[in-house]
């Protein structure tokens, strides 16, 4: 092969590589969006029960395997380095791919990183952060309940 070639080749090589890297999403790293949604809990009967509280529930975009997921107080999370989680699981092997979490509900999979403590109760009118983690792929939210 002539050096005229060799170069010809080398320029494809660079110019394909140009091309995957921008305009593909093989090398991006997919981003994690989540949604929240306040759903009021009820005692007694359907429709004839007095609400007694509120749940929260997460919904992400796709399926993710979670490795980290913690919720802290936004002022918390904004004035400290390591802010104090109100509820924070792990997973030490391998979870099992989830679309939806509900807040203090097991994820299966996952367990709290401190052994026997159970989510804290969450209060009206503050604002919260959830983090979430998959391996590489982040993602947070701020929610509140009312």
């Amino acid at each position: 092969m002539s050096k005229k070639n060799i170069g010809l080749l080398l320029l494809l090589g660079v110019l394909g590589a140009i091309y995957i890297f921008n305009f593909t999403s093989l090398f991006q790293k997919t981003e994690m969006a989540i949604t929240s949604r306040l759903r009021p809990e009820t005692s007694g009967r359907r429709g004839k029960g007095a609400v007694v509280g509120n749940s929260i529930s997460f919904f992400l975009n796709r399926k993710y395997q979670l490795t980290s997921l913690k919720v802290v107080e936004e002022s918390d999370f904004k004035t400290n380095k390591y802010p104090h989680a109100i509820w924070h699981l792990i997973s030490e092997s391998n979870s099992v791919p989830t679309k939806s979490i509900i807040y203090g509900a097991p994820v299966q999979g996952m367990k709290p990183k401190v052994e026997k403590i159970r989510p804290e109760a969450l209060q009206a009118n503050v604002s919260y952060v959830l983090m979430v983690e998959a391996g590489d792929i982040k993602g947070q939210t701020t929610f509140q309940v009312h």
